[in-house]
């Protein structure tokens, strides 16, 4: 469920989505990586095996994201 929202909000603020199979060798070089799931939400990744991600900080897209995800949150329960 979280992915699909997370999905539905990229399409929604025109954020470009592509998912592919990747690599942990491939992630170093990305601009941004963030991950979803049900405890998690999402979360940006700021290192891989000691390798920084986009300068080891939370980057605009996935603040973004979170940002939009937590209204959306808000919104459906009720709260805010």
């Amino acid at each position: 469920i979280t992915r699909n929202v997370v999905i539905e909000l990229a399409q929604q603020l025109d954020i470009p989505l592509h998912e592919q199979a990747f690599s942990s060798a491939d992630l170093p070089g990305a601009d941004e990586v963030f991950i979803t799931g049900t405890g998690t939400l999402l979360a940006a990744v700021a290192a891989v095996d000691g390798n920084p991600i986009g300068g080891g900080r939370v980057g605009p897209i996935t603040r973004q994201l979170c940002d939009s995800f937590v209204d959306r949150v808000r919104s459906d329960c009720g709260v805010g």
